[in-house]
């Protein structure tokens, strides 16, 4: 009897479990039978982070910025593992965007439980990787279906959504996966576009959000403007630890600060004339790729007269050329080095019209001029009608000669250029057409901010030549002989009357004989404190004598093949 009490016992017990597990399944048959997927956690690490320099939490940052690193992806593909980029959230409401499924791709319903469930997603945000949405809601578990992946997030060509488990129930399971299609409007511009359902989130939190492409949200958003104001919310990096990531960083620091030197970028600005509101931190072992600093450190400096004692050095610029070519064997030992040229060129309105010749100024029969984009000069004379927009130039090696000339003056450089590229010009800016660099006048910064000129047009050192015809009457014919990158402007409160360009480039002129009598002015070398500079007396003295020691080289040819004429002293305690 107890045997058979036992077996029906056990039986009862083996119906009741099977009921359970039948609800069990009724209940969570949409998620076990109908709606195939994986969660999915995201691997991205942030290995650089975009902040604000002004140290506030939120980043809300244009479009713009982001833009220019989206673009760049199929450059940097060997050092970029991916881009985590994402929107600020945005009212749906506040922003005139709405909803609704592709044809079939949501089941009608009538309840009001329903339609609470529908009304509850409120906000939109863009993101390009999952870490968007476990960042937004910490509790969450995502689910991708079958046949799709985060990296899609990230794809430009085609647009993709993941929506609240709550919202998934209403997804049509009749129709193809490929079908099931989510649009988006804003009324203010008409947009339309689609969004492709590839998962859906769970959370514990509200399920007020719908995760769209970046790319997709920015352009309803954008629609047609150019950029969107305080769009992005987030934007980190994960890279290849393993790769030489030095070209992403100088890239990157043309637009934000290198936030272990941030500090050397204050008073800078960046690619779009702007200052550096934005820094890049990260968490890799590296050395800062680029050093800004422009201090010229030093208590001694070396200078070059000549041995006879005369006071005007009149040198001629193939010993500037030799210090320019062989900067890197010496440079380690130096602080800075200017090489003085003095002005040249002409201002055609310094000259009297021709009288035979209205419209033509009585120029000298050969001269020199700088000449910049017309919209810029066409700006500055209408705002400077009394002073001087055809400006004189001078080569510098160095910002020292810009202060020694300038009263009450202050050099400011764009992007990540510095005082030593000055002297030796990057070699990735030199080019066909780019021979060196410029500093130009305030008004011709102003000018180009006013134009929304952000890639600087170079400047241009033109040569003109007098031709004169059968009856005595003289035109004018010209040529190009170097082009200039405008890397930073000058303040004075001195009248604007010149740009400064690198003696790198410059020196091309003296290929022409028209040139061969120009003279270096002066050249002064700052050594730097607490070093061993015997190997840059040892360089030094290949071309020019030690003053105490002039009869040192007496009789000997320089490693020019010309005379000793000329000595250099160290100075001690300068200022």
């Amino acid at each position: 009897m107890d045997k058979k009490k036992k077996r029906y016992t056990a039986v009862f017990i083996v119906i009741v479990v099977m009921i359970l597990i039948a609800a069990m399944l009724f209940i969570f048959r949409d998620s076990i039978f109908q709606k195939k997927g994986r969660f999915a956690a995201s691997s991205f690490n942030s290995d650089i982070v975009i902040k604000r320099m002004d140290t506030q939490q939120s980043l809300n940052m244009p479009y713009r910025y982001a833009k220019i690193l989206l673009d760049k992806k199929l450059q940097f593909a060997d050092e970029i593992v991916g881009i985590n980029v994402a929107s600020v959230k945005y009212s749906m409401e506040e922003n005139g965007i709405s909803w609704y499924g592709y044809e079939d791709t949501f089941v009608k319903t009538d309840s009001e439980k329903d339609k609470k469930v529908v009304d509850s997603v409120k906000y939109c945000r863009g993101i390009s990787a999952l870490s968007a949405i476990i960042a937004d809601k910490e509790d969450s578990k995502i689910v991708i279906y079958d046949g799709y992946s985060e990296e899609l997030l990230l794809k430009g060509y085609q647009n993709y959504v993941i929506i609240p488990s709550s919202m998934s129930k209403y997804v049509n399971k009749e129709i193809p996966d490929s079908e099931k299609i989510l649009m988006m409007s804003k009324s203010d511009s008409g947009s339309i576009l689609p969004f492709t359902i590839i998962g859906e989130y769970k959370t514990e939190k509200k399920y007020d959000t719908l995760y769209v492409s970046y790319a997709g949200l920015s352009d309803l958003i954008r629609a047609n403007q150019k950029d969107i104001p305080n769009h992005v919310d987030c934007l980190e990096i994960d890279v290849y630890e393993d790769k030489d990531i030095t070209e992403l960083v100088n890239y990157l620091s043309e637009y934000f600060a290198e936030g272990s030197v941030y500090s050397e970028y204050i008073g800078r600005l960046n690619v779009y004339r702007e200052p550096y509101e934005y820094m890049f931190v990260h968490s890799l072992n590296i050395e800062p790729v680029v050093s800004l600093t422009n201090a010229i450190y030093g208590s001694n400096a070396i200078t070059v007269s000549k041995i006879d004692g005369n006071s005007a050095l009149e040198m001629s610029y193939v010993y500037a050329d030799a210090l320019i070519r062989d900067y890197d064997k010496y440079s380690q030992y130096i602080s800075d080095i200017v090489i003085s040229t003095g002005v040249t060129g002409i201002n055609p309105y310094d000259y009297p019209m021709q009288p035979s010749q209205p419209g033509f100024y009585d120029c000298p029969a050969y001269s020199t001029y700088l000449q910049y984009d017309f919209d810029i000069l066409k700006e500055i004379k209408e705002k400077y009608s009394s002073g001087k927009y055809n400006y004189l130039y001078q080569a510098v090696t160095s910002v020292s000669e810009i202060y020694k000339v300038e009263k009450d003056c202050k050099v400011t450089f764009y992007l990540n250029y510095s005082n030593k590229d000055m002297v030796v010009p990057r070699q990735k800016d030199i080019t066909d057409i780019i021979s060196g660099y410029a500093i130009v006048p305030f008004p011709m910064y102003e000018a180009a901010c006013k134009l929304g000129i952000y890639n600087d047009k170079p400047v241009r050192l033109n040569e003109s030549r007098a031709i004169y015809d059968e009856l005595g009457n003289r035109t004018f014919e010209g040529s190009t002989l170097a082009q200039f990158k405008i890397i930073g402007y000058y303040e004075t409160s001195d009248e604007y009357d010149r740009i400064y360009v690198t003696y790198a480039g410059s020196n091309e002129k003296y290929k022409f004989e028209q040139f061969e009598k120009e003279y270096i002015e002066a050249i002064t070398i700052i050594p730097k404190d607490g070093m061993d500079i015997s190997p840059l007396i040892e360089y030094l003295e290949q071309y020019f004598s030690p003053a105490n020691d002039t009869a040192k080289h007496m009789g000997q040819l320089n490693k020019l093949d010309m005379e000793y004429k000329y000595c250099f002293t160290i100075k001690e305690s300068v200022d």
